[in-house]
């Protein structure tokens, strides 16, 4: 067997991209943004690199304002230090995890593509993803609701007869139907009752909801 050896330049590059996907890729368009909205000009992707690990706050706030990304509460500054560990990015920042899916809702590609073992591919369009995140939504308003339905009758009635430390007490006390609910009896049936009738509502997109979007949902 003979083995044959290919020599190249130290700085010849392995791969070069035809000029159609080369002006198709997103840092192509990182960099024409950098230049209409910056007026920062850069030779090669050498010089992009070394600005990118020079100027950390002028190169994040550009990602930031590239890709146009929603923040509920701005930031009050990038970079607070540059040491690691304890450097802190973004502090004061928020943003919603559901904010930043749906703003792709738009697009016509599907909003999820997938791959089993058992079923084979698929993929669910942004339609149906966001019914699922609604009937998600739905269930869990439905639980906060009566749980404050629960906390201001327990409000009005504790000044009476005690009702924080007798709830206390049952959660406590193991009861003889099994039925050890920190909420009682009574306000475990309403929850049930309610969930029943909603999920019966929606079908059984919701239970799906649930199993699927459970990660997707920032209540």
């Amino acid at each position: 067997m003979t083995l044959h050896t290919v020599s190249a330049a130290p700085d010849a590059p392995l791969w070069t991209p035809a000029p159609g996907r080369k002006e198709r890729a997103l840092i192509t368009h990182f960099e024409a943004w950098l230049d209409r909205e910056r007026g920062l000009r850069f030779e090669n992707y050498e010089a992009l690199w070394q600005w990118s690990v020079t100027d950390l706050e002028g190169f994040w706030s550009a990602v930031l304002a590239f890709f146009e990304l929603p923040l509920r509460t701005p930031y009050e500054r990038i970079l607070s230090g540059e040491d690691m560990p304890g450097a802190r990015w973004f502090e004061g920042a928020r943003l919603n995890l559901v904010d930043q899916v749906f703003r792709h809702a738009h697009l016509a590609s599907p909003s999820i593509v997938f791959e089993s073992e058992a079923s084979g591919t698929g993929a669910m369009s942004w339609c149906e993803l966001q019914r699922q995140v609604e009937c998600r939504k739905a269930v869990v308003e439905d639980r906060r609701l009566l749980a404050d339905r629960r906390r201001s009758r327990c409000r009005r009635e504790g000044a009476q007869n005690g009702c924080s430390r007798q709830g206390r007490r049952r959660s406590q006390t193991p009861r003889a139907d099994g039925n050890n609910s920190m909420y009682g009896a009574q306000p475990r049936r309403e929850i049930q009752a309610m969930l029943k009738t909603r999920l019966n509502a929606l079908g059984k997109s919701a239970l799906k909801a649930l199993i699927c979007m459970g990660a997707w949902f920032s209540p």
